[in-house]
């Protein structure tokens, strides 16, 4: 076990039962569930907006906020897109990460509320996060 898990304080397990069952585990863990945040922002940055509109649903890229080595990752997925001739949408605020310049059908964005975005997506990729 982790040394973590034997902390006398509290330990929160934030997944579902029918994910990780914590019914043998320390009495001090409180499982929950996925924390979610569905539907809090409703509408997207006018600059992407405008991107959407300019051609085809894009596949969006994710590698979550943790991610300071994505370079190789961004470089192969911007140079995919442009093989299979889709546009390529670009999550995260790490902008040194991606190879310069971006190649035609590839944008970078910070940041982008995945409700109202992914409906107008033609895929996801990203690393299984809480947040996707």
């Amino acid at each position: 076990i982790i040394d973590y898990m034997n902390s006398p304080a509290s330990v929160l397990l934030t997944v579902p039962p029918w994910y990780a069952s914590a019914t043998d585990w320390p009495t001090q863990v409180w499982q929950t569930d996925f924390p979610i945040c569905d539907g809090a922002e409703t509408t997207l940055p006018a600059d992407l907006e405008a991107w959407l509109h300019e051609g085809p649903p894009p596949i969006v890229c994710t590698l979550g906020s943790a991610m300071i080595q994505g370079r190789r990752y961004y470089t192969a997925f911007a140079e995919a897109a442009a093989k299979i001739g889709v546009r390529l949408l670009v999550l995260t605020r790490a902008a040194e990460q991606l190879p310069e310049p971006l190649p035609p059908g590839v944008r970078r964005f910070d940041y982008a509320p995945l409700a109202p975005l992914l409906p107008r997506t033609a895929g996801t990729i990203h690393h299984g996060g809480i947040g996707t």
